[in-house]
C-alpha cells in the first residue's frame, strides 16, 4: 500500500471515531456507558471538541480535494511542455475548471460529517455479534 493510502484510511478512521464520540455524547447510541454516565458538562465539552475536530477534518479533506486537482493540472502543463507539442485547442475557460474541483471540494467537505452516522449501524452490528457470540458459545 501508497503511503498517501494509508494516510487517507487514518483519517477516515479518526473521522468515523469522532462521528462515534458525536452520536455518544448526543445520547443517539449507546456503545460507552461511561460517556453516557458523564455529567452534562463534561459531555457537552467532549461533543464541541468532536465537532471541532470534525470541523478541522472535513477542511483537511477539501483541501485535499484541491490540491490532488492542482497536482493533476500541473502534470498536465508538465506532460504538454515536455511534449514540446504546440497548443492548437483553445484553453477551455477558468470558471468550468472550477467546478469539478469546488464539487470535489464540497463533497470532500460533507464525507466528515456523513462518516459521524457510521456509529448508528456499527452499534447494531456490535449488538448483533454480542449476542452471535453469546449464541455459539
Amino acid at each position: 500500500m501508497r503511503t498517501s493510502e494509508v494516510a487517507a484510511l487514518v483519517i477516515i478512521f479518526v473521522e468515523a471515531t469522532m462521528g462515534l464520540f458525536v452520536m455518544e455524547c448526543l445520547r443517539i447510541t449507546h456503545l460507552f456507558p461511561i460517556i453516557a454516565n458523564m455529567n452534562e458538562r463534561m459531555r457537552r465539552r467532549m461533543l464541541w471538541t468532536a465537532i471541532v475536530f470534525l470541523f478541522i477534518l472535513a477542511g483537511i479533506e477539501a483541501a485535499l480535494a484541491l490540491m490532488r486537482d492542482m497536482l493533476m493540472a500541473d502534470r498536465q502543463a508538465l506532460l504538454q511542455s515536455l511534449a514540446n507539442a504546440p497548443q492548437t485547442v483553445a484553453p477551455p475557460d477558468p470558471l468550468l475548471t472550477r467546478i469539478p474541483t469546488a464539487g470535489q471540494m464540497l463533497l470532500g467537505f460533507i464525507l466528515p460529517f456523513a462518516l459521524a452516522f457510521v456509529a448508528i449501524p456499527l452499534e447494531s452490528f456490535i449488538y448483533s455479534l454480542r449476542t452471535l457470540a453469546g449464541r455459539c458459545s
